[in-house]
C-alpha cells in the first residue's frame, strides 16, 4: 500500500526519535526496546509486528536475498526501527552486509543529528561518488543512495519529513519542527511476501506524481478491504513507495549553476558594452571618412576650376591659322562670284537664242495654219455640194480615222474598213434613229464579233461637222466596254455607219470583225473568226484623209493605261495579225471625188509640216522655259556668291585684327600662364593629399565595420550562451529518489 506523508510522518517520527534517544544513552534503542517490552511501541504501519518471527525461509526475506541470521534463541529485537529503517537493514543485509543494524542506525542517527545541527535538513542523503547519474538538464551529478537516514515516505508534497524531538535536548522541539507524534498500535495481521521491486525503482526517476486531494482516481474500498495500490501502479496493497530527497547535491548543483549564470550574464554584459563601444567607432569613422570625401571633392572641383582657367598655349597659332584660313577662304569666295557672273551671261545667252527660235517657229506655224484655213475653206465647199448620204460617209470615215489614230497611239494594228461593213452599220443606225431604240443589232444575224453604238446631239453642218466627229469618239472612249473594244488586237476589220434622226440625235455603230482564227501561242485557245466574214472583200481600204476634208484635225490622242494588248501571247504577233499591207489608204470609194481633189492630198501635207511646225515650237518653247530657269539659277547662284564673299572678307578681317591684338599680347599671355599653372601644381598636390586621406579613412570604416560585425556575432553568442546556461537551472525533483518497498 501507498503511505502519504501525513500518514507515515508518525511513524517515522517515533522511529527517529527512538533512536536519537538509544544514542544518548549509549545504548541499543532495540535493546531496550526489549528489556522493556510493555514501553515499547510498534513504528511500523505493516499488517504484522517486525519482531515476530516465522520458519518460512521467505517471510523476513527480500527476493534475491540470502538468510543469514544464525538460528538462535537470543534473537535480535528491532521492534524500535521504523518502517523505512527496516526496509534499508533488510536491503543491506540482502547486499550481503552483515553488520549491526542498530549500531548503523545509531551511527546514522548521530550523523543525521550532527548534519542537523549544521543548519542541513534531516533527509540529507550520502552519496556514493563512483556511482553518477544525470539530472533533467544533462548535468552529471551524483549518485543518490536511499538508507535508513534518508528514507520518506512519498508524501503530498516533496519537501522533507520535519524531525522528531531530541530527548537529550528536554522536552521542547527543534526550533521550526513539530513533535512527531506515535501511530496507536494495530492488531497483528499476516505479514504477505515482499514484492519484488519494480524495474526502474531507485535510479533517480521521479515516481509518478500523486493525484490531488479530493480527486480520487479509484472508488473508495469497501470496509474492511486492504486499500488499493496508487493508480496506474501494478504492485499490489502490500507496498509503500519511499522518497528520498538529495538536498546536498541540490544545493551543490543549484550553487553551480548560480556561478554559471552570472559568468553567463557577466560576459553578454561585457560583450554589449564591446558592441556598443563598436557602433560608436563605426559611427566616428564613418563620419570622418565622410567628411574627407568631402573634402577631396571640394579641393579636385577647385583644381578643376584653376585648368579651365588656364590660358591656351597655342592660341597665338591657333589665330594665325584662323586668319590664314579665312584669307584663303574670302579669295575663294571672291572667285566663285565671277564664276557666278560668267554663268549669269552664258544663260541670258542661251536665253536669247532660245527666244529666237521660239518665234521662228511661231511664225511658221502661223504660216501653216493659215494656209490650211484658206484651203479648208475650199475644202468645206466641197463637202457641201455632197449630199446628205455622202456626207455621213465622209463624216463615218472621219470617226473611223479617229479610230485607227487611237490604235496606232497606243500601238495596235490600224482596222481595215470595207463598203459592205459600213453599209450593215448605217443600216442599224437608221433603225435606231428611226425606232428611237438605243440597243445593240443581232449578233448572229450580222455575224459581227463585237459591237460599239453611240447617240450624241450634234450638227453635221459644215461648220460644225468635225466637232460632231469628237463628240462621238470621246463617249466610246469614256466607256469601258466600248473603249475595249476599240483596242482589242485581235480585230482586224470594221464597218462604221451614222445615220440621223429628226430628233436631232447622230446615232452611230461601229461593228469590229476578225478575218481568221487567232490562235493563242502554246495553247490550244482559239478566238474564231466572224461568222459574217466573206471570203473576198470588195473596196477594202483605211480610212485616211476624211478628217481634212470635213475640217477637223488629227487628235493628239495619248496612250490609254487600260490598254491590255499583248500581241507575244498570239501567234504571229503583231505582224501575224497586221492587215493593212496592200489595202488602198484613203476615204469609201462611193465617195471618190473627195480624194480626186487635189485640195485634200495639200491638205494631207498642210497637216503633215503643221504638226512638224508645231514640233519645233515646242521644242523652242521648251528650251526658252529651260534658258530662263538656267538664268534665274545663275542670278540665284551669284546673290549667294556675293553674300559669301561678303562674309568670308569680314571674318577674315576680323581674324587679322585678332591676330595683331594676340602677337602683341603674347609676352604677358605667356606670363599669366606659368603663374596660373603654378596654381594648378600646388592644388595638385592638395587634391593628392586629400585623396590619400579619404582612402585611409574609408579603409579605416571599412575595418571598424568589420569589428562591429565581430563584436555583433560575440554578442549573439553570449546571449544564446546566457540563454541556455539559464534553461539548465537544476530542480528538486530531479534530486527526488522514489521507492516502492514491501509493507511489512
Amino acid at each position: 500500500m501507498t503511505l502519504t506523508r501525513k500518514k507515515l510522518g508518525p511513524v517515522l517520527g517515533l522511529g527517529l526519535s527512538l533512536s536519537l534517544l538509544a544514542a544518548c544513552s549509549g545504548g541499543s534503542a532495540s535493546n531496550d526496546a526489549a528489556q522493556s517490552p510493555s514501553s515499547s511501541v510498534t513504528a511500523s504501519a505493516d499488517s504484522s509486528s517486525s519482531s515476530s518471527t516465522s520458519t518460512d525461509d521467505t517471510e523476513d526475506r527480500l527476493p534475491g536475498s540470502v538468510d543469514s541470521s544464525p538460528a538462535s534463541s537470543e534473537e535480535e529485537d528491532h521492534s524500535g526501527e521504523s518502517l523505512a529503517q527496516q526496509w534499508a537493514r533488510k536491503r543491506n543485509r540482502a547486499s550481503g552486509q552483515d553488520s549491526n543494524v542498530n549500531a548503523e542506525s545509531d551511527a546514522s542517527s548521530d550523523s543525521s543529528g550532527r548534519r542537523r545541527a549544521q543548519g542541513d535538513s534531516e533527509l540529507s542523503a550520502g552519496r556514493t561518488p563512483e556511482n553518477t547519474r544525470e539530472n533533467g538538464s544533462g548535468q552529471q551529478r551524483p549518485a543518490f543512495e536511499v538508507t535508513p537516514d534518508t528514507a520518506l515516505a512519498h508524501g503530498e508534497s516533496d519537501a522533507p519529513i520535519p524531525p522528531a524531538q531530541d530527548p537529550s535536548n528536554g522536552p521542547g522541539p527543534f526550533p521550526g519542527n513539530v513533535v512527531a507524534q506515535p501511530a496507536e498500535p494495530k492488531p497483528a495481521q499476516p505479514k504477505p511476501h515482499p514484492t519484488p521491486e519494480k524495474p526502474g525503482d531507485g535510479t533517480g526517476k521521479p515516481a509518478p506524481k500523486p493525484h490531488k486531494p479530493g480527486k480520487p482516481s479509484n472508488p473508495a474500498p469497501e470496509p474492511g478491504s486492504p486499500k488499493p495500490g496508487k493508480p496506474g501502479n501494478s504492485h499490489n496493497s502490500g507496498t509503500v513507495t519511499i522518497a528520498a530527497f538529495d538536498e546536498e547535491g541540490y544545493n551543490s548543483a543549484l550553487a553551480s549553476w548560480k556561478r554559471d549564470r552570472d559568468e553567463a550574464r557577466s560576459e553578454a554584459e561585457r560583450s554589449n558594452r564591446a558592441l556598443d563601444d563598436a557602433r560608436r567607432t563605426v559611427e566616428a569613422a564613418r563620419d570622418k571618412a565622410d567628411a574627407s570625401q568631402r573634402r577631396y571633392e571640394e579641393e579636385k572641383a577647385k583644381l578643376d576650376e584653376l585648368v579651365a582657367a588656364m590660358p591656351g598655349t597655342g592660341d597665338l597659332a591657333q589665330k594665325r591659322d584662323l586668319a590664314a584660313k579665312l584669307k584663303v577662304e574670302a579669295q575663294k569666295a571672291a572667285a566663285d562670284v565671277e564664276t557666278a557672273e560668267k554663268k549669269v551671261t552664258d544663260a541670258e545667252k542661251k536665253k536669247q537664242d532660245a527666244d529666237r527660235k521660239l518665234e521662228q517657229a511661231t511664225k511658221q506655224l502661223e504660216v501653216l495654219s493659215d494656209k490650211r484655213d484658206n484651203i479648208a475653206i475650199q475644202s468645206n465647199l466641197e463637202f457641201a455640194q455632197l449630199n446628205s448620204e455622202d456626207q455621213l460617209r465622209a463624216l463615218s470615215d472621219a470617226l473611223a480615222e479617229r479610230v485607227n489614230n487611237y490604235r496606232v497611239k497606243n500601238g495596235l494594228n490600224e482596222l481595215v474598213y470595207a463598203p459592205v461593213f459600213n453599209d450593215k452599220a448605217a443600216d442599224w443606225s437608221t433603225t435606231m434613229a428611226t425606232s428611237k431604240d438605243f440597243t445593240h443589232s443581232n449578233r448572229d444575224e450580222e455575224g459581227y464579233s463585237s459591237e460599239n453604238i453611240v447617240a450624241a446631239t450634234c450638227s453635221t453642218e459644215m461648220e460644225t461637222v468635225d466637232e460632231c466627229a469628237d463628240a462621238l469618239f470621246e463617249q466610246w472612249q469614256k466607256s469601258d466596254d466600248q473603249n475595249k473594244n476599240m483596242l482589242d488586237e485581235t480585230f482586224s476589220h470594221a464597218g462604221m455607219g451614222l445615220a440621223k434622226g429628226d430628233d436631232g440625235q447622230v446615232y452611230g455603230t461601229n461593228m469590229f470583225f476578225i478575218k481568221d482564227d487567232v490562235h493563242e501561242a502554246n495553247s490550244t485557245t482559239v478566238v474564231p473568226k466572224s461568222k459574217g466574214m466573206p471570203e473576198n472583200l470588195d473596196g477594202e481600204y483605211v480610212p485616211e484623209g476624211a478628217i481634212a476634208v470635213t475640217g477637223g484635225t488629227k487628235l493628239a490622242h495619248t496612250v490609254d493605261d487600260r490598254n491590255t494588248a499583248a500581241y507575244d501571247k498570239w501567234e504571229g504577233g503583231k505582224d501575224g495579225l497586221d492587215y493593212t499591207k496592200g489595202v488602198r489608204r484613203g476615204v469609201d470609194k462611193r465617195i471618190s471625188e473627195l480624194e480626186e481633189a487635189p485640195r485634200v492630198d495639200e491638205l494631207k501635207n498642210l497637216d503633215s509640216d503643221i504638226s512638224e511646225a508645231q514640233a519645233k515650237v515646242d521644242a523652242a518653247q521648251a528650251e526658252a522655259d529651260q534658258s530662263n530657269q538656267d538664268l534665274e539659277d545663275a542670278k540665284r547662284a551669284k546673290g549667294d556668291a556675293d553674300i559669301r564673299k561678303t562674309e568670308s572678307e569680314d571674318a577674315s578681317s576680323k581674324a587679322q585684327a585678332d591676330l595683331a591684338e594676340a602677337e602683341a599680347a603674347a609676352p604677358e599671355a605667356d606670363t599669366a600662364r606659368k603663374q596660373q599653372q603654378a596654381k594648378v601644381d600646388n592644388q595638385s598636390k592638395i587634391v593628392g593629399e586629400a585623396e590619400s586621406n579619404a582612402a585611409r579613412d574609408n579603409k579605416a570604416a571599412s575595418d571598424a565595420e568589420n569589428e562591429l560585425n565581430e563584436a555583433q556575432a560575440k554578442a549573439d553568442d553570449a546571449k544564446a550562451e546566457q540563454q541556455r546556461v539559464e534553461a539548465q537551472e537544476p530542480t528538486k525533483k530531479d534530486y527526488t529518489t522514489t521507492i516502492e518497498v514491501p509493507a511489512e
